[in-house]
């Protein structure tokens, strides 16, 4: 007689609770005293013996053999006994035993981090010139700017579309940045209000420009500024008023056309209502008229029902 137990993770149990299997595929059947013995009439027994599981893995007193050998025997777990059950629990501790573990950062977000900067400093641009948007406009840019707004001494938001149009291509072909039109109307009107140094100060030419520019502009919308001396006070002058009577006149009657044409339109609104008027009328006799004969069907359809029941009535009656 074997007396090594069967292994817990056993291969299948039979239908009788008596006997199971262990990895290895031996026999054992449960005694009168609770204990699994080989079963050799089953299945023979290997050479190697199964892996004893460790003692956390049972569970329950120890009883002792009543041979009087006094050796006793472990109590061998339930062969249908969950894994977790088998495992031993953690005990848990309150206070400040159980603190808070900090949480480590991945090592694939700091390589992600550096992937996106290096590709960010590779996307920086390396033309040349300043670029696209920059507040600062170099002599060239503002001459540029100067040259194409006296070429189309611009008037309104229409000029402006068209100097910020060839000053775009300038800008392309001369590989300079481009600009917004509000930010070349904006710096135009930023060098327009430059004042002039005194003194002996020299003033800058695109300024100068700029102050010309303006006043052709001023030219040609029929502009300019005044000034206090030429301002007129309206008491100062003599006002001379004569007035004249056109009794005598014959009474002059207005023009019949104006007439004609108001007469034209008060018919024409009035046909109008009246037409809109009639196909309305007509729209609602149309539905007045579906709605009868709908209504019409409808009654019919309930005679004809009333009819067909009072007949099952009567047949119900002759049948009973």
């Amino acid at each position: 007689m074997s007396t090594t137990p069967p292994d817990a993770f056993q291969i299948s149990r039979p239908k009788d609770s008596d006997l199971c299997y262990n990895v290895a595929g031996n026999t054992f059947k449960r005694d009168s005293y609770g204990q699994w013995l080989p079963h050799p009439g089953i299945a023979e027994n290997h050479n190697f013996e199964a892996q004893i599981l460790p003692k956390s893995l049972y569970y329950g007193p120890l009883k002792h053999s009543t041979t009087g050998d006094g050796a006793g025997h472990r109590q061998l777990p339930n062969p249908e006994c969950a894994v977790e059950e088998l495992t031993p629990k953690r005990k848990k501790k309150a206070g400040g035993h159980n603190k808070p573990q900090p949480k480590h950062k991945k090592a694939t977000d700091v390589d992600d981090k550096k992937t996106i900067k290096m590709d960010i400093e590779d996307k920086k641009p390396t033309g040349h010139g300043q670029p696209s948007g920059a507040g600062n406009y170099s002599t060239d840019n503002m001459m540029a700017l100067l040259y194409f707004t006296e070429e189309g001494l611009l008037l309104g938001q229409q000029g402006w579309k068209t100097v910020h149009s060839q000053f775009t291509k300038w800008a392309c072909k001369q590989e300079q940045p481009k600009r917004t039109l509000k930010s070349l109307e904006t710096r135009f009107k930023q060098l327009v209000k430059t004042t002039k140094p005194t003194g002996d100060a020299v003033c800058p030419p695109e300024v100068e420009r700029a102050h010309e520019t303006d006043y052709l502009i001023n030219e040609c919308a029929s502009t300019r500024d005044l000034d206090d001396g030429e301002f007129v006070d309206r008491s100062d002058i003599q006002s001379h008023v004569s007035i004249s009577s056109n009794k005598n006149d014959p009474p002059t009657l207005p023009p019949s056309q104006p007439r004609i044409a108001i007469a034209r339109s008060a018919v024409q609104l009035f046909l109008f209502l009246v037409e809109m008027l009639m196909k309305q009328m007509a729209s609602t006799l149309s539905t007045s008229l579906h709605m009868y004969l709908t209504l019409t069907t409808i009654n019919a359809l309930h005679t004809q029902v009333t009819e067909v029941q009072d007949r099952v009535h009567e047949v119900s009656r002759a049948c009973d």
